[in-house]
C-alpha cells in the first residue's frame, strides 16, 4: 500500500517535493504506483517532473516483481495497470543489462522528506564545507543517477553518484541521496558510503574539510626530541665557534724570568695587569698579549695616528694581531683540510698575512724589508741566490710560494668532515620538525644523520688529527719536532680541542634519541 503522504507529496506546489516523490514511487517497485505516476505525467505542469513520471512507470513496470500466485482481484488489478504499458514504453533504454535492487524499508519524516533507515555509523567529518554552487552541481549529477537508473543503466548511475558524493560529501548524510543510492547500488549504508564518499584525505586536498591537527608526541618522545635539537644545536657551537685543534697548552720557556727581570714592568703603565701563569702557555701569552692591544691607551693610539695608507697599515697590523689564535675552529681545521686554506690562515694569522701584502705597496715599507732582510744575510750576495734586485712583485711570488707549502694535501676520505656540518644542520631542522610535526621518517633521518657526523667524527680522531700534525707541504712533524724541544707529546690527540668533543657528543646525541624514542614509545602518540 501506497504511503498516503507520497500521493500528497505528488500534488504538492513544491516542485522538489514532486520530484522526490516520483523517485520514491519508482525504487519503491510498486505496481499500484503506475496510476498516479500516470495521472502526473499527463497533467502536472513541469515538464522535466512529467518525464520523470514516465521513466519511473518504464521502470516499474521493466523490474517489479511478478506475484507466482494471483487472485481474481489481483489479475483485474494486473489487467487495469496493462493499460500503462504503451504509455511508459522508452524507446531509448540501452542494452545493457538491468540490475534489480532489492526493496528497503522507507518512510516519510515529519517535514514529508522521503527519507531511508540508513545507519550514518561511518566517521566522516561534521565540517564539511560546501559552496551554493558545489550543492547545485551535485544535485544535478544525483538527478542524472536516477535518469540513467531508470534507464536501466547502473553503471553510469554509480558513476553520476560518485561525482555527486565528491563535488558534495555532505550527500553522505542526506536521507533522499542515501536511499536512491543503495537502491541503486544494492548495497547497505555503510558500503554505499565506502564505495561513493571520498576518504577525509581526499576531502582534505579538495579543501571541503580543515586538515586534521598535527600530531603531539607524548611526554618521553618530546624529551628525546628536545635532546636531538639541543644535541644538534650543541654540536654546530662546537663546530663554528670552539676549537678543534688547540696548541695552547703548549709550554713556554722564560715567562718568570722575563717578569723577573722587569721586562714587563711598562705594561702596569698602561693600566694591564698581566697574570704570569698564563704566560707559561702558547695560548695564555697570545691571551695576554691581546689584552694589552685592546687597553684604552692602545685604542686611543689606534684612533688617533690619522688617515691615509700609513694609518690603515697601523690599523690593519693592530687588527692582525687581535685575531691570531692558538685554536682552530671545526671551520678553520675542515677548510685546511680540503686544501682550500693554509695553516696560518687556519690559526687566526689572516690579518697578518692581508697586512704584509698591502705594506708591499708602500715604498717606505718594502725599503725597510729589504733593509732587514738584507742584513739578515750578512755578506751575502742576492745576485747569487738568484734574487737580483729585491722589488714587491718578487717579494709577493716568494711569500705566495711559501703559503702554498703551508697547504694540506687532502686525501677523498678526508671530505667526509664536510658532513659534520651538514648532518648537525640538518638535525637541527629535523629536531624542530619532530617537535611540531612527528613522524616515522623523521625519526629515521635523525638517525642517518647523526651516525654520519659520528662517522666523520670518528674519522678525525683515528686518522686525520696524526694526518694533520704533518703541517702542509713543509715535512714539519709537530708529532716529532715537539718532543726534540722536550715537550713531551704522546699521541696526535692531545691537540684535539673542546669543541670537537662537543660537535661529537652533540652527533651521538642525535643519532643515539631516536632509537630510545621509539624504545620507550614505540609509535604511541597522542
Amino acid at each position: 500500500m501506497i504511503d498516503p503522504r507520497i500521493l500528497q507529496a505528488l500534488s504538492s506546489s513544491d516542485s522538489d517535493k514532486r520530484k522526490k516523490a516520483v523517485a520514491y514511487l519508482a525504487k519503491s517497485l510498486d505496481r499500484d504506483a503506475l496510476p498516479h505516476l500516470a495521472r502526473v505525467y499527463k497533467t502536472d505542469s513541469d515538464p522535466e517532473i512529467r518525464e520523470l513520471a514516465k521513466k519511473a512507470g518504464a521502470y516499474i513496470q521493466k523490474n517489479a516483481p511478478q506475484a507466482s500466485v494471483m487472485d481474481d482481484e489481483e489479475e483485474a488489478d494486473d489487467e487495469s495497470y496493462s493499460r500503462y504499458n504503451n504509455l511508459y514504453a522508452d524507446d531509448d533504454e540501452d542494452d545493457e543489462p538491468v540490475y534489480t535492487p532489492s526493496r528497503r524499508n522507507t518512510y516519510m519524516d515529519d517535514d514529508d522528506e522521503i527519507a531511508t533507515d540508513v545507519n550514518d555509523d561511518i566517521p566522516l567529518p561534521s565540517n564539511i564545507q560546501v559552496s551554493a554552487v558545489a550543492e547545485e552541481r551535485a544535485k544535478s549529477f544525483v538527478e542524472q543517477a536516477m535518469d540513467w537508473n531508470v534507464r536501466g543503466n547502473n553503471n553510469k548511475a554509480v558513476e553520476m553518484l560518485k561525482k555527486a558524493f565528491r563535488t558534495n560529501p555532505r550527500l553522505a548524510y542526506d536521507s533522499y541521496t542515501m536511499g536512491l543510492a543503495m537502491n541503486i547500488t544494492g548495497l547497505s549504508s555503510d558500503d554505499t558510503k565506502r564505495l561513493l564518499s571520498p576518504s577525509a584525505k581526499e576531502m582534505q586536498k579538495m579543501g571541503v574539510i580543515e586538515k586534521s591537527a598535527p600530531k603531539k608526541l607524548n611526554a618521553i618522545q618530546q624529551f628525546f626530541a628536545l635532546v636531538i635539537f639541543i644535541g644538534a644545536t650543541a654540536s654546530l657551537i662546537g663546530f663554528f665557534a670552539l676549537p678543534w685543534i688547540d696548541f695552547g697548552w703548549i709550554p713556554v720557556e722564560g715567562a718568570d724570568q722575563a717578569l723577573a727581570s722587569g721586562d714587563l714592568a711598562g705594561l702596569g703603565a698602561l693600566g694591564v695587569n698581566v697574570d704570569v701563569n698564563n704566560l707559561n702557555t702558547v695560548g695564555g701569552s697570545l691571551s695576554e698579549v691581546q689584552k694589552v692591544l685592546n687597553t684604552p691607551i692602545i685604542r686611543e693610539v689606534e684612533n688617533a695616528v690619522g688617515f691615509g695608507e700609513e694609518a690603515d697599515l697601523v690599523r690593519q697590523l693592530i687588527g692582525g694581531l687581535r685575531s691570531v689564535r692558538s685554536t682552530a675552529t671545526g671551520l678553520d681545521t675542515t677548510l685546511y683540510m680540503i686544501g682550500t686554506q693554509d695553516v696560518l690562515r687556519s690559526f687566526g694569522f689572516g690579518g697578518l698575512l692581508d697586512f704584509f701584502r698591502n705594506a708591499l705597496n708602500n715604498q717606505q715599507f718594502l725599503d725597510s724589508f729589504v733593509s732587514g732582510f738584507t742584513e739578515g744575510l750578512g755578506s751575502a750576495d742576492l745576485s747569487s741566490l738568484g734574487l737580483g734586485n729585491l722589488d714587491a712583485n718578487i717579494i709577493r711570488g716568494g711569500f705566495d710560494t711559501v703559503l702554498e707549502q703551508l697547504r694540506y694535501t687532502p686525501q677523498a676520505v678526508d671530505f667526509s668532515v664536510i658532513a659534520v656540518p651538514v648532518a648537525a644542520s640538518v638535525a637541527f631542522l629535523l629536531g624542530l620538525l619532530l617537535l611540531l610535526s612527528p613522524s616515522g621518517m623523521v625519526w629515521f633521518l635523525c638517525i642517518v644523520f647523526g651516525l654520519a657526523g659520528v662517522g666523520a667524527c670518528a674519522y678525525f680522531y683515528t686518522t686525520a688529527i696524526s694526518n694533520l700534525m704533518v703541517i702542509g707541504k713543509t715535512g714539519l712533524n709537530v708529532l716529532t719536532d715537539l718532543p726534540a724541544q722536550g715537550l713531551a707529546v704522546t699521541s696526535a690527540t692531545q691537540f684535539i680541542g673542546l669543541g670537537f668533543w662537543v660537535t661529537m657528543g652533540g652527533l651521538i646525541a642525535v643519532a643515539l634519541s631516536p632509537f630510545l624514542g621509539l624504545l620507550f614509545a614505540p609509535g604511541k602518540q597522542e
